[in-house]
């Protein structure tokens, strides 16, 4: 079992079976993810239902509860159990092939005119960061961005760009800088895919999204607007 937790710009990754935190730059963290997501089997549960690999979130103060094997090997196994996300159903981690929906916008990916057009439709911006054979993106473009009544409702109240965690396209943030996709990932702490940042009318990040969510769940944490 490996667990990476992200500490600002820095991730570590932790192994139960060597108890130690290994540091990883941004980049090699989402190479590292990648190779795991393909290749660990989830854990099975107790709700006959399955996890996936989880990217944890931590501050100094965390950090410093690890600085011995013990200590690392006791923090790394009760934030696995803090942080474990149950699915309703296998998600099997090997490489899946997709493509984005076609309804998605065709942009220039400069996002300040992105949120800009989609005020003046009366509609908030969706960018999902994604990674090519993700079979997490997948699961979640299929349940919620393909078919169904899900669908729907959220072409009705979003454009939805995709950007590739590891793409070199120019992206311009809502700071007026440009940068690549993968250094946009970077810059916005993406660690794993898939990831949804929601942004509203001013320009601002108003929802973070992280990770596969079932649908009920998922379609709960996307801010719609009020009817």
């Amino acid at each position: 079992m490996v667990i990476s937790l992200a500490m600002n710009d820095v991730v570590y990754k932790f192994s139960v079976a060597e108890p130690a935190f290994t540091r990883l730059d941004p980049n090699q963290a989402i190479d590292e993810w990648h190779r795991l997501s393909m290749r660990l089997k989830v854990f099975h549960s107790a709700f006959k239902g399955y996890t996936g690999i989880v990217f944890l979130f931590t501050n100094k103060t965390m950090r410093n509860l690890a600085q011995t094997p013990f200590q690392s090997l006791i923090f790394g196994l009760i934030l696995a159990l803090l942080s474990i996300q149950i699915q309703a159903k296998e998600i099997e981690a090997k490489p899946m092939h997709y493509n984005m929906p076609s309804w998605f916008k065709s942009s220039f990916l400069d996002i300040l005119a992105d949120v800009d057009e989609a005020r003046s439709a009366g509609k908030g911006l969706l960018i999902f960061f994604h990674l090519e054979n993700c079979p997490f993106c997948a699961h979640l473009l299929k349940d919620n961005f393909t078919t169904g009544p899900n669908k729907e409702k959220i072409q009705r109240n979003f454009d939805v760009i995709g950007i590739d965690v590891k793409g070199d396209l120019p992206v311009v943030w809502v700071d007026g800088k440009t940068y690549t996709e993968k250094e946009l990932a970077k810059k916005l702490g993406v660690f794993a895919t898939p990831a949804l940042f929601v942004l509203g009318p001013q320009h601002e990040v108003v929802k973070k999204v992280m990770g596969y969510k079932k649908p009920d769940e998922f379609m709960a944490l996307l801010p719609f607007r009020k009817q």
